[in-house]
């Protein structure tokens, strides 16, 4: 028996009318677990699997968690009961500039279960394996990724990295993040394909700032759109105080700088 624990509305977005049928071929289906129960569908409203739980469903042996992070629902009673877990964070990401943002988004992901790729001429082998990241052409980055993010400084060799071409390469349902700069990507072409629906997008980052309140991006339900202030935070502000802070009260000790910023970084930055 497998115990369906989602509610109704976001059960038919994580398996539509297709889905649905596919794991009912499974076994058979409930909404709720019970003595028979044998594998939990969880989601984020979900018990957690404890004592009482395991109480309720003596024979469960795998949850599968329709979410990343399982630190709420797996208890060490269900361990004890030898109940096995799995998750849904296996999204493909990829990152294109392995900039100190691109690391933290990289750790970020990856932190939730994500395989991801990047595309960084600079960034090499041991350094790469370290992150625990594969390193992929652009187009493959592009074609294989359902979620791509932007984090490359702009450059002669940048400017314009995706245009319409490229932007074709992205598979029907990806995701283009862009909270670096707008001058990556023709941002005409791309609004001709998030208009189709193709793709969605997340943007922080406009060809003119701000954005004109007619802007035909603004219509699109399929884009979510912040004014350059993807970082605009009170902990993320109070965060950079501390590194200012950190960083003079270095130099005045003569400690090594953790943030120092060389003539071949800045070579690098945009």
């Amino acid at each position: 028996m497998i115990a369906v624990d989602v509610p109704p509305g976001l059960r038919d977005l994580f398996f539509p009318g297709d889905l649905w049928a596919r794991l009912s071929t499974l076994g058979p289906l409930t909404d709720r677990l019970t003595a028979d129960t044998t594998i939990a569908v969880t989601s984020w409203s979900s018990r957690p699997v404890d004592a009482e739980t395991l109480a309720s469903a003596p024979r469960l042996g795998l949850v599968a968690h329709t979410g990343a992070t399982l630190r709420p629902f797996a208890r060490d009673a269900a361990w004890d009961h030898g109940v096995r877990f799995t998750q849904a964070g296996d999204c493909p990401v990829g990152v294109i500039g392995v900039t100190r943002n691109g690391r933290a988004n990289v750790r970020l992901v990856r932190a939730l279960g994500a395989r991801v790729s990047v595309t960084d001429p600079y960034l090499g082998p041991e350094e790469a394996a370290e992150l625990g990241v594969q390193v992929v052409p652009l187009d493959e980055l592009l074609a294989g990724s359902r979620v791509v993010a932007l984090h490359a400084p702009v450059l002669p060799e940048t400017r314009g990295l995706l245009g319409a071409r490229e932007l074709s390469r992205l598979q029907p349902g990806a995701v283009l993040v862009n909270t670096a700069r707008s001058a990556l990507v023709d941002m005409p072409a791309l609004y001709q394909l998030v208009r189709t629906e193709h793709v969605d997008a997340a943007l922080d980052v406009f060809d003119e700032e701000p954005l004109p309140v007619d802007h035909p991006l603004r219509a699109l339900p399929n884009v979510l759109l912040t004014p350059h202030e993807a970082g605009g935070t009170l902990e993320a502000r109070r965060r950079a105080g501390e590194i200012v802070i950190a960083e003079i009260a270095r130099f005045l000790g003569g400690r090594t700088l953790e943030h120092e910023v060389t003539p071949a970084a800045m070579a690098r930055m945009g």
